[in-house]
């Protein structure tokens, strides 16, 4: 049982940093959308 677990444990660590380089590169791709709907809307209100 226990030789189980950590054979599962020793299996699942590479897709965890895979998941983890997807989930900082969408989040830095949510922050870069973020920062140009700030933009979009600092241009908006400085136009008017």
């Amino acid at each position: 049982m226990p030789f189980k677990a950590r054979k599962g444990r020793a299996t699942t660590t590479r897709p965890f940093l895979f998941t983890e380089i997807t989930f900082l590169s969408s989040a830095l791709r949510i922050d870069n959308s973020i920062n140009l709907l700030g933009v979009n809307v600092l241009s908006t209100f400085v136009i008017r």
